[in-house]
């Protein structure tokens, strides 16, 4: 499924935070808000959502865990990347040329935290269908993160067909425009997962990330369950 036209939201709050605006002078802040309402013009937000039984992935070609594999049956895979195009890059390149070093560094906040909101957009999206199935669902993981291989991106974009919203990957894996995201997020009945529940619980017990005795949020990736 494509979504050709995902709603960005300005929050200026929370740019602000990124840009931690409290430290430039008032007089500033202004012309930043300016800034942020024209990047906010180069922006054009896309998505993929491609949903599958986990068991027709290859698990081996993507690099996933273990884990995962074993509970292919069970689970649905949604396979996600979010863009913003390349306009707002394209602009972000000619401040630098120019060295208007402010604007530039607004354009490129205003880009992150874009990309970002498309993908919890997508997100949603997925929270909101697999709540009213009665199903749970994990946290995103991607390529880059979590012992996940940033070379598997090559695979995973191949899978979304990222060609269909002009996403494209460099020979070091980089994808196209800069401000794109992937990744994936596993949908499950929790009943379902009984037979794996002790494997899982146990083998935190034996990680180092437990230390700190907080909560891990990727035990349904963990390379040790």
């Amino acid at each position: 499924m494509i979504l050709s036209q995902i709603p960005i939201q300005l929050n200026k709050s929370q740019i602000a935070k990124e840009l931690h605006l409290d430290h430039f002078p008032h007089s500033k802040q202004s012309i930043i808000e300016q800034y942020l309402l024209q990047g906010l013009s180069f922006i054009e937000a896309k998505g993929i959502i491609e949903r599958m039984p986990a068991n027709k992935l290859d698990f081996d070609a993507l690099g996933l865990m273990e884990s995962v594999k074993e509970m292919n049956e069970v689970v649905t895979a949604n396979l996600l990347l979010a863009t913003i195009g390349n306009q707002l890059e394209k602009e972000l390149e000619k401040e630098i040329q120019n060295g208007n070093i402010l604007k530039s560094m607004v354009f490129h906040a205003l880009g992150v935290w874009a990309v970002h909101q498309a993908m919890d957009y997508l997100q949603q999206l997925i929270k909101k269908g697999a709540q009213q199935q009665g199903y749970q669902y994990s946290k995103r993981n991607a390529p880059g993160y979590n012992r996940w291989q940033l070379e598997k991106q090559s695979e995973l974009l191949s899978l979304l067909a990222g060609e269909r919203v002009e996403v494209s990957i460099t020979s070091d894996f980089i994808l196209t425009p800069i401000y794109t995201l992937t990744g994936i997020v596993f949908k499950y009945k929790e009943d379902d997962l009984g037979l794996f529940k002790n494997r899982i619980n146990n083998s935190c017990l034996t990680c180092n990330l437990a230390q700190d005795k907080k909560e891990c949020d990727y035990k349904i990736y963990c390379q040790k369950a």
